[in-house]
C-alpha cells in the first residue's frame, strides 16, 4: 500500500563545511524537497516515556 509520502520519492544531501562547497547554493537546493515534508502537519503524536 502507497502512502502519500511516498510519491514525494527519496532525496540525500550532505554538507561539510570543509568541501569548499556553497551553504547558500545547498540550501537553494534544498527548499524545493523540503516544501513538501514542511506543509504536511502530523495527523497523530505519540509520546511514550520508558524508565531506563
Amino acid at each position: 500500500m502507497r502512502t502519500p509520502l511516498d510519491a514525494l520519492g527519496s532525496f540525500n544531501s550532505w554538507f561539510f563545511h570543509d568541501a569548499d562547497a556553497d551553504l547558500d547554493e545547498w540550501l537553494a537546493a534544498m527548499e524545493g524537497h523540503l516544501e513538501l515534508l514542511l506543509a504536511r502537519v502530523p495527523a497523530e503524536i505519540d509520546v511514550y516515556e520508558e524508565p531506563v
